[in-house]
């Protein structure tokens, strides 16, 4: 299992509970670690293999630009593929 690491990605986003908060998108931090079978693409050395590090950033951050939670942690499991 190969592991992928984002750090410090920054995103803006609808979040928290107050009529304050509420009012403008805040900056939120995105730490991930992802785990994959990375062995197609060290089989293969070609890119269409491997995890294509700007479509998944981009992906986050168009994906956390949408959401309009109160909770941090609503937010943080709706945006991954996790299941409860």
């Amino acid at each position: 299992m190969t592991k992928i690491f984002i750090r410090n990605l920054k995103v803006r986003t609808l979040i928290g509970v107050g009529d304050k908060e509420r009012q403008s998108n805040q900056d939120v931090v995105v730490n991930l670690e992802i785990g994959y079978d990375a062995s197609h693409a060290i089989r293969s050395d070609s890119i269409k293999d491997a995890v294509d590090y700007q479509t998944l950033t981009d992906d986050i951050i168009q994906r956390a630009s949408h959401t309009r939670f109160y909770l941090i942690e609503k937010a943080a499991i709706r945006n991954s593929n996790a299941r409860l």
